[in-house]
């Protein structure tokens, strides 16, 4: 089941909150709990440096609200100096390749894609908002497992920087939280594009956020835009958490089904008692590692779980994962 709220009056509908759900699966092997981090509406990423300035869509388109008929390609004049005609362009010149289509966004419905899988996988799930877990709303304990959703989640500059920026991962409130759970026994599986970049690729990291990365789910940054294809597959580790021969694909182009992961993360295991379980199949940088820490244990992809372009092979995943938790 799948739930939303819209406010009305006289004066129209306002627009949707998120929409979260539930499912309780017959002989149920436990509950988990499903977070939805995945928030953000931006236009993509800028640079503006004298004469020089353009949208980097290369490094992230941005992500539409539900979908976008904007955008009709990639800025090939930068400059600028260069001055306007009819008949040659000028300063923000695009390519007309996607002119006339559907982007897709984020709908803000991704607690139901990840609950199926855990359906398919003999667990119930509910499903809360990020907030809700920062203001200690929504209860972590007693969860079997903590699924978080991150998308395309990272911090955005608001405008020219006028304003705080937006969208950040690790607040102090999200990170406590997580602290809490996984202390009391939590297994935690965390997935998203800028799962790591949002700590390390910045002018000057913050120590904490790093320490919660490496410590409590024990991962740390490998690389930016690690991958182009779209294409991933198991490897042989100590914990078998997914079998070498798992091989699938994730959205990594603009369409009008699935937004697109142009940028994912390489992961890598902080220290000894984690291992990389899936690589990037063009170039083999650590795409997913999955970790024991004894008490409790994590798997993180630098690349959204919701975004795997097959259903069986969500599940497959799901399943892989979930073994692993309960080995």
């Amino acid at each position: 089941h799948s739930y939303r709220i819209q406010a009305m009056n006289d004066g129209g509908r306002s627009f949707p909150s998120e929409v979260l759900s539930l499912g309780v699966a017959p002989n149920s092997k436990g509950t988990a709990m499903v977070v939805n981090a995945f928030t953000r509406v931006s236009a993509p990423d800028w640079v503006d440096e004298g004469d020089f300035a353009t949208f980097t869509d290369e490094t992230d388109h941005g992500v539409p609200y539900i979908q976008g008929i904007n955008y009709i390609g990639s800025q090939y004049e930068k400059r600028r100096s260069a001055g306007w005609s009819d008949a040659r362009g000028g300063f923000g010149s695009s390519h007309s390749d996607y002119e006339g289509a559907v982007i897709a966004g984020n709908t803000f419905d991704f607690p139901a894609v990840h609950g199926e899988s855990l359906m398919a996988a003999g667990y119930s799930f509910v499903s809360t908002s990020v907030k809700a877990v920062e203001q200690g709303v929504a209860k972590l304990d007693g969860y079997k497992v903590l699924d978080i959703i991150l998308g395309k989640q990272k911090e955005t500059m608001n405008g020219r920087g006028a304003f705080p920026s937006r969208f950040k991962i690790y607040t102090p409130e999200f990170m406590n939280a997580v602290t809490a759970y996984t202390g009391a026994g939590g297994n935690v599986m965390l997935t998203g594009a800028y799962v790591a970049s949002d700590i390390w690729e910045k002018e000057k990291p913050a120590e904490v956020e790093m320490k919660f990365a490496k410590e409590i789910l024990g991962f740390e940054h490998r690389a930016s835009r690690a991958a182009q294809s779209g294409e991933v597959n198991g490897v042989v580790s100590q914990f078998a958490a997914l079998p070498a021969d798992r091989n699938f694909t994730f959205c990594n182009a603009l369409n009008n089904k699935a937004y697109a992961v142009e940028s994912p993360d390489a992961v890598k295991a902080a220290d000894n008692s984690g291992a990389t379980i899936m690589r990037y199949t063009e170039n083999t940088k650590p795409a997913a590692v999955a970790v024991d820490r004894g008490t409790y244990r994590t798997v993180v992809a630098g690349f959204p779980f919701e975004c795997i372009t097959s259903e069986a092979a969500r599940h497959t995943f799901m399943q892989d994962v979930l073994n692993f938790f309960n080995k």
